[in-house]
């Protein structure tokens, strides 16, 4: 107990004095400012597994590739494992987003010389941050333990981005198991790598299709394979219109509410954004 009894008041030190190893999210709903602390008492915290959900086009993946941009610019070494989209297409989004450029612009080749002026700008400026890509297409837990121990090899890792949960591959102990007995076991097993690493894993994660169609605030149960993701992650948060989900095509900016449902450390709650969806970024709502 006394070993434990110094680490936690060397830890209490450090987050008094600004030391504190939490890495921001950039929202300060997050991450708190001078006069509040934030959900999340400083941002996303090392040894903690925190889940992502939204449905499809909610921004899940926006809100994942944003926080991460904001860590690796402030010094953080992040790995992003990636089996949705190619270190291109990634990279792409990042300069969109900072050059404030329409993706949709770019991919039609409409883009004007200023347009074009501020997506070099920003790609130089991206090129130099400390962000480790994996876009293997599939991976396991395995995989992607293999891949932060050696980014921490090669200079640390402050932050693991996995997208995303529901298709990873089973681990060689589950491949006969059901699926939701599959994602119970990554899901723990994400979290393990977590407290091995000592940083935190931030964990995408879909809805069932059965609760889109409903016309509720989003619950924890509507997360596909809910029960593993309830017991095991330190934080779940869901991406959420305000105005519920719309027919029709989306506006290019979205009033959405980011709900934090479970914080094994804190309040729960919720913070209102701006999706800015052309411009692939959220907003603190004013």
């Amino acid at each position: 107990m006394q070993h434990h009894a110094e680490r936690a008041w060397e830890q209490m030190i450090d987050a008094q004095d600004g030391r504190t190893a939490a890495i921001p999210t950039g929202l300060t709903g997050l991450d708190g400012d001078d006069e509040q602390p934030g959900l999340l008492g400083g941002g996303l915290h090392p040894g903690e597994l925190v889940v992502v959900a939204a449905d499809q086009a909610g921004g899940k993946t926006t809100f994942a590739l944003q926080a991460l941009l904001h860590a690796a610019k402030r010094g953080a070494q992040v790995l992003l494992l990636s089996q949705e989209m190619n270190g291109s297409d990634i990279f792409t989004r990042f300069e969109c987003s900072e050059a404030r450029v329409p993706l949709d612009r770019l991919r039609a080749g409409k883009l004007t010389h200023d347009e074009i002026q501020s997506l070099g700008q920003a790609a130089k400026s991206l090129a130099e941050l400390p962000i480790r890509i994996c876009d293997t297409g599939s991976a396991s837990v395995s995989d992607i333990r293999n891949a932060a121990l050696v980014a921490r090899a090669r200079g640390g890792v402050g932050l693991v981005v996995v997208d995303y949960l529901q298709i990873l591959e089973p681990l060689a102990s589950s491949r006969d198991a059901r699926p939701h007995e599959i994602i119970d076991a990554n899901t723990r097993a994400l979290k393990v790598l977590a407290r091995e690493i000592s940083a935190p894993v931030l964990l995408l994660s879909q809805f069932n299709r059965a609760s889109q169609a409903e016309r509720r605030s989003p619950r924890i149960q509507d997360l596909k394979g809910s029960g593993g993701i309830e017991s095991h992650a330190d934080v779940v948060m869901v991406l959420h219109p305000a105005e519920g989900r719309q027919g029709g095509p989306a506006p290019d900016e979205v009033p959405t509410e980011l709900m934090v449902l479970k914080n094994r450390s804190g309040p729960t709650g919720t913070v209102r954004l701006m999706f800015e969806r052309r411009h692939l970024r959220f907003r603190a709502a004013t």
